[in-house]
């Protein structure tokens, strides 16, 4: 928080500290034309097999409490029945800093794991440039209500 508040960036990994879903997603749908894409992880528009390593142990953030129009570039499709706003990723302004969020598993085993060790390239590339600019403002209460501490 400390990071944040000196208007620093700061990554956080959230891999396993959000609640459990109880039904599984019906797919994923990748946001392609977002900049994080631009630094060598090129992707389709869906989750195909290269995202297998990544997604296979990832929880999906409820994102509801965020406003209507703000969408993750990394979205699990919810089952009809409940049809929620889910995500992998979410970058947003807070307090003076700017924080991108992801529960994919992008620190452990990279020696092995070549797609977590390329995504986690790409994500710190991505937020050094010019291109991360969170079109969110959150307040740290709110990322913390999606984040079990």
């Amino acid at each position: 928080m400390d990071e944040l508040k000196k208007g620093g960036k700061v990554l956080l990994t959230a891999q396993g500290n959000v609640p459990q879903n109880s039904r599984e997603a019906l797919g994923t749908y990748i946001e392609q034309s977002h900049p994080l894409f631009k630094y060598d992880f090129p992707t389709d528009a869906w989750a195909n097999r290269n995202w297998q390593e990544l997604l296979d142990e990832a929880q999906a953030m409820d994102l509801t409490t965020l406003p209507k129009d703000y969408l993750s570039p990394i979205q699990p499709i919810d089952q009809p029945e409940t049809c929620r706003k889910l995500g992998m990723l979410v970058e947003a302004n807070v307090l003076k800093g700017k924080l991108l969020v992801t529960t994919m598993d992008i620190t452990n085993g990279l020696d092995h794991r070549l797609v977590a060790r390329q995504m986690r390239k790409a994500i710190l590339a991505y937020m050094q440039s010019d291109d991360f600019k969170p079109s969110v403002t959150l307040q740290p209460q709110t990322v913390n209500n999606f984040i079990t501490p």
